[in-house]
């Protein structure tokens, strides 16, 4: 009987990991996120949290990997290369149409005399374009489209064995994001770096608030919100209390914890 498609916390933290008591609900490892079904994964960035999908990936004959943009805490786990199975088919998906997007930033997390050796180059690395989509095998789509943030990044539209899935990590929400694209979404992840409050003090840093999230989610009527990239100060306590407001304002919502899984 063919499993159901399910979505893994890996790791939701921003911009840096964190670790201590305080952080421990809600995990200290940055972004990273695994679909699997049967015995394929998507993987979405690959943060420090990616060591924690080993065991998910363990039992996989294919894993794409999709990366929205370079900056480390979207790539630093893949210093843990020993976490893609051997027999597995690898392809790396990015866009090429931002300068740092490009499959030259791979090549140079590993090389001398930073790293002593470059596992990537048994990777096979699929430069694609924005908004066009592109299709990763016959019941998955992915369409790349520009998000704000400095030196650019990434807008995940994704569809997944009939599944329409929206990733807007390091975003900063802005008038001209066609919110179309998440007509008919069954989950949308969302960076809620920031509060409302703190957001002034940040504009232009590339990332949004959970309240702009709850907003976002209401007018294009998603059926789940998941709220993400937590701030790496955020406690355990202050993340609740702020899960408890946002599902005043979006009752489908959820602050994304590490080690937490979904059926989409």
């Amino acid at each position: 009987m063919k499993g159901e498609l399910t979505l893994y916390v890996c790791g939701c933290r921003g911009s840096r990991s964190v670790f201590g008591s305080e952080f421990m609900e809600f995990g200290g490892q940055t972004t990273c996120f695994v679909l699997k079904k049967d015995d394929y994964a998507l993987v979405l960035d690959c943060g420090t949290g990616l060591d924690n999908a080993r065991a998910l990936l363990a039992d996989c004959a294919a894993v794409d990997v999709v990366i929205t943009h370079w900056h480390y805490d979207h790539v630093m786990g893949l210093m843990n290369w020993d976490v893609f199975p051997t027999a597995a088919k690898l392809r790396f998906f990015v866009s090429s149409d931002a300068y740092n997007l490009s499959f030259d930033a791979l090549s140079q997390l590993f090389r001398h005399p930073f790293w002593p050796v470059d596992p990537t180059l048994r990777v096979e690395r699929k430069p694609v374009k924005w908004n066009n989509p592109v299709w990763l095998r016959p019941e998955v789509k992915v369409t790349f489209l520009a998000a704000p943030h400095p030196d650019g990044s990434s807008v995940l539209d994704l569809s997944v064995f009939g599944r329409h899935i929206c990733l807007l990590c390091d975003f900063e929400h802005n008038t001209d994001f066609p919110e179309e694209i998440l007509e008919n979404c069954d989950l949308l992840l969302y960076d809620g770096m920031y509060t409302d409050e703190e957001y002034p003090e940040h504009i232009n840093w590339g990332h949004s608030t959970w309240q702009e999230g709850c907003r976002l989610a209401n007018r294009a009527g998603v059926d789940r919100l998941m709220i993400i990239h937590h701030e790496p100060g955020r406690t355990d306590v202050q993340l609740r209390e702020m899960e408890k407001e946002a599902k005043k304002l979006f009752p489908s919502s959820v602050f994304a914890r590490a080690g937490m899984k979904i059926n989409v």
